[in-house]
């Protein structure tokens, strides 16, 4: 199994795998926009790979819908999160009631198994 760390600073952000036993780092992220922005262009299948690895443990978790891989649904996932960084449409990020429906109603809806129909999420 393989496990993904962030050090997340406000400028930066540190990654480390640890797999087989072994920790290695998987690089520096620049987290201001203007440097962000182009390495997720240049970078997005490094970064793609990354932040699915770092979520499959939590769709795990939380319990898949029926039939759905964790590695597609983590992969899934992260091409969402890098296309909403980078065109987030009607969304605020920094609103967190706006960010938690948008996990919760469109990018999870489909993967993990959620409420009863007609009842709301605690």
């Amino acid at each position: 199994m393989r496990f993904i760390g962030l050090d997340i600073h406000r400028d930066f952000c540190e990654v480390a795998i640890a797999e087989a036993g072994e920790v290695r780092l998987a690089g520096r992220v620049q987290t201001e926009p203007e440097t962000l922005l182009p390495t997720i262009t240049v970078e997005s299948n490094r970064i793609r790979a990354a932040i699915a690895g770092f979520l499959v443990p939590y769709l795990h978790q939380h319990g898949l819908a029926p039939g759905v891989d964790p590695g597609e649904a983590g992969d899934f996932l992260a091409r969402m999160v890098l296309s909403y960084i980078g065109s987030p449409g009607r969304w605020d990020l920094d609103d967190p009631a706006q960010v938690s429906e948008l996990v919760r109603g469109e990018l999870l809806a489909g993967v993990v198994v959620g409420p009863e129909p007609g009842k709301r999420p605690d």
